[in-house]
């Protein structure tokens, strides 16, 4: 595994964004941000309702989640 730089903005309003160190999962299909950090200080409000299939877990549980959209931008750390 690995960190990558992130810059995450609003898709409607480039000069909220903030930046931050990531870890990635290079087999994952979607980024996970806390709700928080796309709440404040980038104003990504209330999230789309979206069904999406919700994996299984290997205990055979299920993880629900929301989903909103942003921007992201990353580079590579060393």
């Amino acid at each position: 595994m690995f960190q990558v730089n992130v810059r995450v903005a609003n898709p409607h309003d480039a000069a909220r964004f903030f930046d931050e160190k990531f870890w990635v999962d290079t087999g994952a299909l979607y980024t996970f941000v806390p709700e928080d950090r796309l709440q404040q200080p980038i104003n990504i409000m209330p999230p789309l309702r979206v069904v999406l299939n919700t994996p299984t877990l290997a205990a055979g549980s299920r993880i629900a989640s929301q989903l909103r959209l942003a921007a992201t931008r990353t580079t590579r750390t060393q």
